[in-house]
């Protein structure tokens, strides 16, 4: 059928004397009728009436999205009963003083932000429920910080910990990090991968136990005693069955998901709305402004140069490419070609290579080369995205920039100015579009996190930023999230409003009944 057709056949309907459309939800203020809307949206006699049309379809399709996350959080908590978790103790005042002790000892003041969640998860972690929290931060936001709090104060309560993390390089970084900070307090530390286990029997000599793992953390004989707190790291690396598989490892135990990937903050409440959010605004003191630069292909042998500078300096750095293999179909420099070709430029001891497709005993071997300053140049593919702190590394290059979505640009900038060293990001790339080039120069002015999602989400809309994260929430066929915040915003309080007049929503069958449809899309339960 032709569009005529197919337009002919749709004015038919709307127009004709028996259509009608069931209001299925009270609706806030003075919004047109459903059935005003339908003939709006299709037939407008003006560009108004177009969108007045498509905000009224767009609000009631966020406001079931709403309802929907509001039902979520009400299953998790009836799913969630009250915890028997054990009251510290208070006989040993080593365990129950474990937090302000470890707070005293830093040679660093916490940040602002930093004491704010602090304050957050003392509340959560004082409830008779789990906590169920999400810790949005910035690149060096200090999130390792706060997710050591938690655990320490799980620890407190006569529990163990245990942080999940997307690769063993990132759940290594973790595992070294916490054991400087936590071994001094006598507390044990245990890596769990495909390829190390924990070291045995007499686990519970001491205060208590901190899992980082893998993967392997929560396959099926995979016992963790006493979980009284599962952190996962790079939260949207997980799927939600994973996420409860971890958790079914202790009984009912508190949860905080870790992201850092900013997310606009009236997005994070769609995409999060069954989490309570925590936002880590605040850098700490001492933290250079890293550099950066648009460069072209032409200009890569000045580049090299600098490089060479730094590594005389005693300094390192990394140049990442977008895949592994050359390709015929795309015009793309590959890491294995990249390779020879900086050994040429630097000298065949001082560079080292590092992707997703080593083993897991190669990768370790080149990682722990290039963090002990023994290899100066670490070519890679995004794998070195998160879980790489080389405090030396104060360059990074990344080749055909234009092929990176912003967020993970953030992510790989993020991997240098880890020091009080003066460090540089340089795209090289050669956008073909518009779009293309302002993401990269959004890049070049700045280095805040969220006003980069921001700025995203205006000129790529919704899905680069959506996709996994969204955990099966129903695709959006009129809202669109660039430009019906506002609308998103009333949406949630009227859902809110409604859900604590009459959480089961007897009053509204029709609301029920069209929430299961809207459910249906995703495999979610019912509204019922």
């Amino acid at each position: 059928m032709n569009q005529r057709v197919i337009r002919s056949r749709i004015h038919g309907v709307l127009h004709a004397p028996d259509f009608d459309v069931v209001e299925m939800l009270p609706l806030p203020g003075s919004w047109i009728s459903a059935r005003e809307a339908y003939q709006a949206i299709h037939f407008p006699a003006s560009w108004a009436e177009l969108e007045e049309g498509r905000q009224r379809l767009a609000f009631e399709e966020l406001f079931l999205m709403q309802i929907l996350l509001a039902k979520r959080r009400q299953s998790v908590a009836v799913l969630h009963k009250d915890r028997a978790m054990p009251p510290p103790t208070g006989s040993d005042q080593a365990t129950a003083s474990l937090s302000a002790r470890w707070l005293a000892s830093l040679p660093y003041q916490p940040t602002g932000a930093q004491r704010r969640v602090f304050t957050e998860l003392d509340a959560d972690l004082s409830k008779p429920r789990p906590m169920n929290r999400l810790l949005q931060g910035d690149v060096g936001s200090g999130k390792t910080l706060v997710a050591c709090y938690a655990m320490l104060k799980t620890l407190e309560a006569g529990s163990n910990a245990a942080l999940l993390a997307p690769t063993e390089t990132l759940a290594e970084q973790h595992a070294r990090n916490f054991r400087q900070l936590l071994e001094p307090l006598g507390i044990r530390v245990e890596l769990w991968t495909r390829t190390r286990k924990p070291s045995g029997t007499g686990l519970f000599a001491v205060v208590g136990t901190v899992y980082v793992g893998t993967h392997a953390l929560f396959q099926e004989k995979v016992v963790i005693p006493r979980l009284g707190l599962g952190v996962i790291d790079e939260q949207h690396k997980f799927g939600v069955l994973q996420r409860r598989a971890f958790l079914a490892k202790g009984d009912n135990p508190d949860l905080l998901v870790m992201t850092a990937t900013p997310i606009p903050r009236t997005l994070c409440l769609t995409l999060y709305g069954d989490l309570d959010v925590s936002i880590l605004d605040e850098m700490p003191p001492g933290r250079r402004e890293i550099k950066t630069v648009l460069r072209s292909e032409e200009e890569l042998p000045k580049v090299w140069f600098y490089i060479q500078s730094e590594i005389k300096k005693g300094r390192q750095a990394y140049v990442v490419y977008p895949v592994l293999e050359e390709s015929e179909k795309l015009d793309l420099k590959s890491v294995t070609q990249a390779y020879k070709q900086l050994q040429e430029i630097f000298g065949k001891n001082e560079v080292v290579m590092l992707h997703g497709k080593m083993d897991a005993e190669e990768k370790r071997r080149h990682m722990a080369e290039f963090r002990a300053g023994q290899k100066h140049v670490m070519v890679a593919t995004s794998v070195i995205e998160v879980g790489v702190d080389v405090p030396r590394a104060t360059m990074m290059v990344i080749e055909h920039a234009e092929r990176f979505g912003l967020a993970q640009l953030h992510q790989l900038r993020g991997r240098v100015g880890r020091s009080d060293l003066q460090s540089y990001c340089v795209l090289v790339g050669e956008p073909k579009s518009e779009e293309s080039w302002k993401r990269l120069k959004i890049m070049e002015e700045t280095q805040d996190g969220f006003k980069l999602a921001e700025e995203d989400l205006k000129i790529r809309g919704p899905g680069n930023i959506l996709g996994a994260e969204q955990s099966g929430l129903p695709p959006l066929r009129v809202a669109n999230l660039g430009k019906d915040m506002k609308l998103l915003s009333e949406a949630r309080q009227h859902a809110q409003r409604l859900m604590e007049q009459d959480p089961a929503l007897k009053a509204y069958p029709r609301l029920r009944e069209r929430l299961n449809q809207y459910a249906a899309f995703s495999g979610h339960e019912t509204a019922n």
